[in-house]
């Protein structure tokens, strides 16, 4: 069976029909791959997925990622990372604390601060909440087209520090962490501001606004004068597409393409999402623009 290819009205996602199940057929894994080439975002309704078919359907598109902050990982598929921040009873509704948000990640593309980030990500949703607990998503080279002609031209060439942990002097840790000596222990790496995507030549703005530090060669001041100016312009709402999960979804992200964050829920709910993580193949360094 051929699989249909569907744009999501108003959006960059791409909704994918046609899937029977898990493993997947030769002809639906090539075609798959080529819309993952070519697509920011794919959305996969009513597929049924188990832990290990999860880890088996990425593994058609490439190599895994474990995530180097261990209490992330699943403690039986460690290729599994579980986002679950409610307790493991839904609190009383008379509680005072219920209503509070919590599972809310800002706009991030992830593991921007390993040498070579994650090609993709493979996100599925275990519990909903019954409201909110979305996740949105934004094209970078949508955004990147969108740029005035003169802040292209400015930012062309330019590289960018990015880190897991905002490492300058008098600066506060970005999260409430214990990090382990390892990750504490990771380099800064420097990433292209626009590149050219090896898969499909698009040029992309690559910004991670957790993760982005500073623009090589700038002051602290200048750069984050215009990094704040892109993250802003990058983050508007109007290139967002949000996903309203269901039961059974599957979306597939280009991460070298993509922004996305966690609009959170409220604490009386549980949440729990399974994410696997594709490595990535290629240094982005090599295609700066």
């Amino acid at each position: 069976m051929t699989l249909e290819f569907t744009p999501m009205a108003g959006s960059h996602a791409i909704e994918v029909k046609g899937i029977e199940g898990v493993p997947l057929a030769p002809a639906d894994t090539r075609q798959l791959q080529e819309a993952f080439e070519q697509s920011a975002l794919l959305v996969i309704r009513d597929l049924e997925l188990t832990n290990e078919s999860h880890i088996a359907f990425t593994r058609a598109f490439g190599d895994l990622v474990i995530h180097p902050l261990e209490f992330l990982r699943h403690r039986d598929n460690p290729e599994i990372i579980e986002l679950s921040t409610s307790p493991e009873e839904p609190l009383a509704e008379d509680d005072p604390t219920a209503d509070e948000i919590v599972a809310y990640s800002g706009w991030h593309t992830d593991l921007t601060f390993n040498p070579v980030p994650s090609l993709g990500g493979f996100l599925r949703p275990i519990e909903i909440p019954p409201e909110s607990g979305y996740t949105a998503y934004i094209d970078a080279a949508e955004v990147y087209q969108a740029l005035p002609e003169a802040t292209k031209q400015k930012i062309h060439g330019l590289t960018v520090v990015h880190s897991l942990l905002d490492n300058r002097a008098g600066v506060p840790k970005d999260a409430d962490i214990d990090f382990p000596d390892e990750v504490e222990a990771m380099e800064e790496v420097i990433h292209p501001l626009v590149f050219s995507h090896p898969y499909n030549g698009r040029p992309v703005l690559f910004i991670s606004p957790t993760f982005t530090r500073k623009i090589v060669g700038l002051s602290q001041e200048a750069s984050d004068q215009l990094l704040g100016e892109l993250k802003e312009f990058a983050t508007d709402e109007r290139f967002s597409y949000v996903h309203i999960w269901q039961p059974n979804d599957l979306v597939i992200w280009d991460n070298w393409q993509s922004i996305h964050k966690g609009y959170g829920h409220k604490k009386k709910y549980r949440r729990v999402m399974h994410r696997t993580t594709l490595e990535g193949n290629r240094n982005l360094m090599d295609y700066l623009m």
